[in-house]
Order: C-alpha cells, then sequence, then structure tokens
C-alpha cells in the first residue's frame, strides 16, 4: 500500500517572481520507502498524477493507494487510472484520516529537518535538486526506528511482489470528454476543431487525450483511432461550401446555366 499527501512549502522564485510550491509526497506504507515526490506550483490533480507516473515508473505498480479527500486526490482521471493499473483506490474517512498518519508524520519530518535550511527565492529547479539528494543520501539510507531497517533495503526485501508499470503508462491517465458529433463530421475540443470518420455524423463519442495534440476517439468504448486537428480557416469554409451548393439553381430552373453553356 502507498498513502499520498501535501505539504505547503516554501515560496520558489519563478518567471521573476515569488510562488508558493507544494511537496507532494508518495510513501511505501511497510518500508516508508517515499516512492515517488516532489515539489510543484500547484496543488493540483496534474501535479499530483505526475508525480504518481514518476512513482509508477521507478517504483512498480502498487495494490492499495491510500488518499485523503483533496481536490487533488478527486478527480476522474485518478480514479479511471487506477482502476486501469488494478490499484484500488481508497480514501480516508471524513475528518479521522489515521490511515495516512506515516505520510503526515513525515511531513512533520520535512518541516523540522529540510524546509528550516531552505532560502525563500529558491529556484523550483534547485528546491528539487536538493530535495532528491536529501532523500537519497540521508532519509532513504537512514535506519527507522519503527522498521530497525533502512526504507531502502525493506522495500528491495519485497521487491519482487511488485508489477511492473506499463509501457504507455500516460495513456492509463488522460483526460476524458464527451462531445456530439456535428454534421460537418467535426467535434470542438479546448477551441480546436477535430475531423472524425465517416458515419458519426450525430453520434455522441468519447475523447481521451494527454494533450491536445494527441487525441483518440473512441465509439461505444471503442477506438477508432487519433483524430486530426482542422485548421480553423479551414473549418470555416466547410458550412459555407455546403450552403452555397445548397442554394445553387438546378437545371431546370431556367437559369442561365440550364444548358451547361459555361
Amino acid at each position: 500500500m502507498w498513502q499520498a499527501d501535501a505539504l505547503h512549502a516554501v515560496r520558489v522564485s519563478h518567471e521573476g517572481a515569488l510562488r508558493k510550491s507544494y511537496l507532494l509526497t508518495i510513501l511505501d506504507d511497510k518500508s516508508r520507502l517515499i516512492v515517488g515526490s516532489g515539489f510543484y506550483l500547484s496543488e493540483s490533480a496534474d501535479s499530483f498524477i505526475d508525480c504518481l507516473s514518476r512513482a509508477l515508473k521507478s517504483r512498480g505498480v502498487p495494490r492499495i493507494l491510500y488518499v485523503d479527500n483533496g481536490a487533488l486526490f478527486r478527480n476522474h482521471r485518478l480514479a479511471i487510472g487506477c482502476a486501469s493499473l488494478q490499484i484500488s483506490l481508497r480514501y480516508a474517512t471524513t475528518y479521522r484520516p489515521v490511515g495516512s498518519g506515516k505520510v503526515e508524520r513525515f511531513n512533520r519530518t520535512v518541516r523540522m529537518q529540510f524546509l528550516p535550511d531552505i532560502p525563500e527565492g529558491i529556484t523550483l529547479e534547485e528546491l528539487n535538486e536538493r530535495w532528491h539528494k536529501y532523500l537519497d543520501e540521508d532519509y532513504h539510507q537512514r535506519r527507522h526506528s519503527s522498521t530497525g531497517q533502512t526504507p531502502l533495503q525493506r522495500y528491495l526485501d519485497d521487491a519482487h511482489l511488485l508489477r511492473g508499470a506499463p509501457q504507455r503508462l500516460p495513456d492509463y491517465f488522460r483526460h476524458r470528454e464527451e462531445r456530439t458529433v456535428s454534421n460537418d463530421r467535426t467535434i470542438r475540443l479546448a477551441n480546436r476543431a477535430y475531423q472524425v470518420p465517416l458515419g458519426l455524423a450525430g453520434r455522441r463519442v468519447e475523447l481521451r487525450f494527454e494533450t491536445l495534440d494527441r487525441v483518440e476517439l473512441f465509439v461505444d468504448g471503442a477506438s477508432k483511432g487519433f483524430i486530426e486537428e482542422v485548421p480553423l480557416h479551414a473549418n470555416s469554409r466547410i458550412g459555407r461550401v455546403r450552403d452555397e451548393k445548397e442554394k445553387a439553381p438546378s437545371p431546370k430552373s431556367g437559369s442561365l446555366f440550364a444548358g451547361g453553356g459555361l
């Protein structure tokens, strides 16, 4: 089982301004190893999924992920991703987060031992460099008072029980949006237009994407492949060309084009 938590940290220098930083941490329950952690500029679902993805790649896939009820943990991307990876996502009882006590105790250690030596205005990159050096050279090598082992050694003793992460890990945590296909076979997503295959006009479809440059189309749960963005100027002509064709006079109307002379 892994536990996760967030800690409000020091202010860092970013793009000429001071920004608050947040430490996201994922701890292995048995060994107390920090399987994933880093300082971020936002306490958001995107930040946590980035932290979790890095942990899965480097430390394998756990059976259980235990979190509190914070907004960064309550989102469909995390829920669907964990379900797809067969990770049981469990939430602490509101106002009684007893199960996450280990990661909260670790955060208290961070406040006392690490953060006091960090100057305000440090860059996020330098802060993370110092943080990972602290984990690798100090915390993970120090014998834990409760287990009698170092976190790293205790974790490695059970490494054979871990499952490896899949190759296309980002696909498991993609955004998902539903759209109805318009009559010109396009859909809109974040002010972008995308062309979809024939036969789907009027259908309700699902879009799964990590970035807007790589959007996969699903119909009734089955993938129809990745769809391409339509340039806005090209898409603006689709409806107009169709309307012009519908308004054009037929040969029977007696217009000057009736004989096809031009």
